[in-house]
């Protein structure tokens, strides 16, 4: 009997309040990426906010460089709905798991 303990490898990036171009999404990823460390990191939490936004082609850049990177899954943390609704038909596309999640600001605060 062997023991496989699964744990993932988390990045978390931050999403600026405007994601325009396709390369300020890679070069987010990348950095992101390159924080992470020795490990390569399965799972890309992206934070944002009311204030975020960013465009289609962004985000695909940015899900396409993630699941380039080995990221198989994206959580977007407290991401406007139209981010999420772009993000959900983009992460589907790119066959990577996908899910959102609301934290209040005490909660991030405490982390």
């Amino acid at each position: 009997m062997s023991n496989t303990n699964m744990t993932r490898e988390i990045a978390v990036a931050v999403l600026p309040g405007q994601l325009a171009t396709t390369n300020s999404a890679r070069l987010l990823v990348a950095a992101t990426l390159r924080r992470a460390g020795a490990r390569r990191p399965d799972t890309l939490v992206l934070h944002g906010g009311p204030e975020s936004n960013a465009t289609p082609a962004a985000i695909s850049a940015l899900v396409t460089s993630a699941g380039n990177a080995g990221v198989t899954r994206l959580v977007a943390v407290n991401v406007t709905d139209r981010l999420h609704r772009t993000l959900g038909a983009i992460t589907r596309d790119a066959d990577l798991a996908y899910e959102r999640r609301e934290v209040s600001e005490d909660a991030l605060l405490r982390a």
